[in-house]
């Protein structure tokens, strides 16, 4: 009997086991090390359609519920990356950024990383608010190459100049739609601007729904992300329920709070880059997205 890429996340559900298998894919050595130690043979719908991209060095909006696999699949991303390349800053700059919106999540993420990265010799290193202020502080100036945190935190020791963004490879949201529910995206929005440009880095984001506020950060902080869904599970005895497609529109992003999302158009999908003119003023355009998995 084998275990699925499920396992870490503590409401994993179980993967066929006609999944596909890690031994599939070309992955570094140590990464396969982690794995094994996971105890991982075969990936669940989510990393057999991520995975494939991601590996590719493709930006991933991906649509997955908790439990799904959704940590291992762009935890794998983050270290095969990472080993292919030589550390571009200081040791207190972090090369890969993963926000969560929750100290619960953050830790579970933390833990997972400890297990798929323990064949490496990445330092990662979870900060959150409420404990350890002091030592979260210097276990991040004593060197970090993963660094995993809610916004807070991250933003607090941001100001403080405990570590530095502009060395960041690859950044992950995860449970983007819940930093919307708890308030927290001006603090999201204002981390994403401290990262080089989404062009010098790889961005992988995941949300239990990928509706209008989710793709519009997608669009305008990630490159011409894949948009990957997964169907909504349903209750037992009912059929899944497909995931919902954002249509395209083709016309600015409403800035006012009070303004009415666009009328849909037909069967394209489009971005928003935004970017701020030398007299302050904002102006969007339009650009191609990939089509979705």
């Amino acid at each position: 009997m084998t275990t699925d890429a499920t396992a870490p996340e503590t409401s994993a559900a179980s993967s066929p086991a006609s999944g596909r298998s890690f031994d599939s894919f070309e992955l570094p050595a140590q990464v396969r090390v982690g794995l094994e130690a996971a105890g991982f043979v075969h990936c669940t719908p989510i990393q057999e359609k991520t995975l494939p991209l991601s590996l590719a060095g493709k930006d991933v909006a991906g649509q997955a519920q908790t439990g799904t696999g959704k940590t291992a699949a762009f935890l794998l991303t983050v270290f095969t990356r990472l080993l292919a390349r030589d550390r571009p800053g200081k040791p207190a700059a972090p090369r890969a950024l993963v926000i969560a919106p929750t100290r619960e999540l953050v830790v579970q993420i933390a833990n997972d990383a400890k297990v798929l990265g323990s064949g490496t010799s990445f330092s990662i290193h979870a900060v959150f608010g409420g404990v350890d202020y002091k030592k979260q502080r210097e276990n991040v100036q004593g060197g970090v190459d993963v660094l995993i945190g809610t916004p807070g935190r991250l933003i607090d020791y941001h100001k403080q100049r405990v570590y530095d963004l502009r060395s960041v490879e690859i950044l992950v949201i995860d449970e983007a739609d819940r930093m919307f529910d708890m308030g927290f995206i001006k603090d999201l929005r204002y981390l994403l601007r401290q990262l080089p440009p989404f062009e010098h880095r790889q961005s992988l984001l995941f949300s239990a729904t990928l509706n209008f506020d989710v793709m519009e950060l997608a669009y305008v902080f990630m490159n011409e992300p894949v948009k990957v869904s997964m169907p909504v599970p349903a209750p037992d005895g009912a059929a899944p329920v497909p995931a919902p497609v954002p249509v395209a529109v083709s016309m600015p992003v409403p800035l006012a709070a009070h303004s009415p999302p666009p009328t849909p158009t037909a069967n394209a999908m489009a971005h928003w880059n935004t970017s701020t003119l030398a007299n302050g003023r904002r102006r969007h355009s339009v650009r191609k997205i990939a089509p979705p998995v």
